[in-house]
């Protein structure tokens, strides 16, 4: 038998010179408890991640490449394209009633520059906001719910790179969605 060799291979960066991302995580928690509102107090929450430099060298024969804030193939580990934001946070306001819980949630993702050389392209920043609530029935059951991506935003539109034109590992691609579920805790 003879056995038929592929005339075409696929090589990707998958063993990379250097990957080198330099940076600071941010999280703050704290809870008032403001005489004029009932329950047990309001909680705000931050937790933020700021990337001050995100290098990648392919292979140690070709430049490094300064991959903060940009999007694209260019700054790619594994051959996909990628969102490098040097911003984003999750921020939330929390009511915590008597016994449940209502929640407001921002998230936060920076703007990013196409990273193909001589390219203007540009993806603004993007912000989705979740209202959600949990209530225990008993000792058992908890009852939760919510409304997520509750303005609508559609994910930002690339004209090359992304799956469908777009980075939905990155960006909310269903729009404004509703959900409900009941746990059960034994």
């Amino acid at each position: 038998q003879t056995c038929a060799l592929p005339i075409y291979a696929y090589v990707n960066n998958q063993n990379l010179g250097l990957i080198n991302q330099k940076g600071f995580d941010i999280g703050a928690n704290y809870t008032l408890h403001p005489s004029w509102l009932p329950g047990r107090g309001l909680r705000l929450s931050y937790q933020a991640n700021i990337v001050t430099s995100y290098i990648i060298q392919a292979n140690p024969t070709v430049a490094k490449v300064q991959c903060k804030g940009t999007f694209g193939a260019t700054c790619s580990s594994d051959g996909t394209t990628l969102v490098q934001p040097d911003y984003r946070h999750d921020a939330s306001v929390s009511w915590e009633l008597g016994k449940g819980l209502v929640e407001f949630n921002w998230q936060r993702i920076g703007s990013v520059k196409d990273s193909t050389p001589g390219s203007t392209a540009r993806i603004g920043a993007q912000d989705i906001f979740d209202l959600t609530a949990s209530y225990p029935l008993n000792r058992i059951l908890t009852l939760s719910g919510g409304i997520y991506n509750m303005f609508d935003k559609d994910p930002p539109f690339v004209a090359t790179g992304g799956v469908f034109n777009t980075f939905p590992d990155t960006y909310d691609v269903l729009g404004r969605t509703y959900g409900m579920s009941l746990t059960a805790r034994f």
